[in-house]
């Protein structure tokens, strides 16, 4: 007897009980809950709405920076400038650093930027990918500002829970746009 003979499989209706049990009411209200997780998760640093999407016949990596929501108050500062830095790393190997424009005055900035990344389907499972939300100092352009918050989207080497989740869903449904929202850690 294979393995795959041995696999007992659960009646349709335990699946439906357990996938409505298991996705809150809130999910409910996307088109696709599969596609688009746009539950924001709320965090101490703030949360990053992201999309990823990979184009196999393009060998690309599209990366859209949607926006951000509860970034914490610095200070003194009533309203921050922010920016959000994209690394793509393969390895130990920092390929590309994008940053998006600074969107100033508001704690939750709504930036709708794309980054295409050269990357084949074969080198994706050994890249990460690195999403810094900074507070622009203002004062020296070539400097980074003060991190706010990051999260790391990744394989299994890299990323855990929902960060690893995010990563595979895209791999899995490529040429599909996959929107996740990300608490932001330091």
């Amino acid at each position: 007897m294979s393995d795959r003979e041995s696999i007992t499989v659960a009646a349709p209706e335990q699946v439906h009980r357990f996938v409505t049990a298991t996705i809150p009411a809130q999910a409910s209200t996307s088109n696709n809950p599969a596609v688009d997780r746009s539950l924001a998760v709320e965090s101490k640093l703030g949360d990053l709405h992201v999309s990823l999407a990979h184009y196999p016949v393009l060998d690309r990596l599209s990366v859209i920076v949607l926006r951000a929501i509860h970034l914490p108050l610095h200070k003194g500062i009533s309203n921050p400038d922010t920016y959000v830095k994209v690394t793509f790393s393969k390895g130990n190997n920092v390929l590309k650093v994008k940053k998006t424009n600074v969107k100033c005055d508001t704690i939750e900035p709504f930036y709708n930027e794309t980054f295409h990344i050269n990357a084949t389907s074969d080198d994706l499972p050994t890249c990460s990918l690195l999403l810094s939300v900074y507070q622009s100092t203002g004062s020296d352009v070539t400097s980074d500002g003060k991190l706010i918050g990051r999260v790391l989207l990744g394989g299994m080497m890299y990323a855990r829970g929902k960060e690893l989740e995010h990563w595979t869903d895209m791999l899995c449904q490529p040429r599909t746009m996959v929107k996740y929202w990300h608490a932001l850690g330091k």
